[in-house]
C-alpha cells in the first residue's frame, strides 16, 4: 500500500489524546510509525493488515526500549487502536483508509472491510464502529461552541489549585463530558467543580484509571 488516509483532525481523537497524555509525542509517533509498518506490508498477496515487526525490531528502529514499546502497544490495544490475537497486532480499520490501488484489490478479492479476516479468524464489526463514531460525534456537538477557559478562569484555578495542571485536567474533563453527552446550565461552575475534584485526586495520587472526578 503506497499511502493511507490520515485525517487532519486525528490529533483531537480522544483515544490519541489519551496516548499523548500518558506517553507524550513518543507514544503518538509510535502509533503512526506502526501504521506505516502495517501499510508497507499490504500487497496483493497480503491483505491482512497485520503488524509483522515485533517490539524488539521496532525498538531497534526507534531507539525506544523494547519493554516501553510493548507497554505502549498494549495500552493502544486496550484503547481499541489496534487488535491483538495469537501474539499478533493488526489495525483492520486501515482497510477503509487505503490508497485507490489497494481499495481495488480489496474489492476484486471480495475482501470488503466488513468481511476482512482478523488474526483470530473473526470479522471486525465496522458497521458498529461507524455507528459508535457517529454517536460520539453527535454527543460532542452537545458542547457549547463558545466554551473556553478565559483569563479570569485561569486566574481562579491557578490561585485555588496552584499544583494542578489545569489545561490537561480541562482537556480530560471536556473529553469525558462530550463523550457522555453531559449538559450543564452553567458550564463555568461545572468546570470549576471538575477542577476541584481533579486537584483532590492529584493530591491523593489516585491512579488515572480510577479517576471519577470527570463524572460530576
Amino acid at each position: 500500500m503506497k499511502w493511507f488516509k490520515h485525517d487532519a483532525t486525528a490529533h483531537i481523537d480522544s483515544k490519541l489524546k489519551r496516548v499523548r497524555a500518558k506517553y507524550g509525542m513518543e507514544g503518538y509517533g509510535l502509533y503512526w510509525y506502526c501504521l506505516e509498518l502495517i501499510a508497507k506490508n499490504v500487497e496483493t498477496h497480503n491483505l491482512s493488515f497485520i503488524l509483522e515487526e515485533d517490539s524488539e525490531l521496532i525498538s531497534a528502529e526507534t531507539n525506544i526500549h523494547y519493554e516501553r514499546v510493548q507497554e505502549m502497544m498494549l495500552y493502544m490495544v486496550d484503547l481499541g487502536l489496534f487488535e491483538q490475537a495469537d501474539g499478533l497486532l493488526s489495525c483492520l480499520k486501515m482497510a477503509t483508509r487505503t490508497d485507490e490501488y489497494t481499495a481495488k484489490l480489496l474489492r476484486k478479492s471480495g475482501e470488503c472491510p466488513d468481511k476482512l479476516p482478523t488474526v483470530s479468524g473473526q470479522s471486525p464489526s465496522y458497521k458498529k464502529e461507524e455507528k459508535e463514531e457517529k454517536e460520539i460525534g453527535a454527543r460532542k456537538r452537545a458542547l457549547p461552541s463558545d466554551f473556553e477557559v478565559d483569563d479570569s478562569m485561569q486566574g481562579w484555578v491557578t490561585q485555588k489549585f496552584p499544583a494542578l495542571e489545569w489545561s490537561k485536567a480541562t482537556e480530560e474533563w471536556l473529553d469525558y463530558v462530550s463523550a457522555n453527552g453531559r449538559k450543564y446550565v452553567d458550564w463555568r461552575k461545572a468546570w470549576q467543580s471538575g477542577m476541584r475534584k481533579a486537584d483532590q485526586w492529584r493530591a491523593e495520587k489516585t491512579p488515572a484509571s480510577e479517576k471519577q472526578w470527570m463524572g460530576i
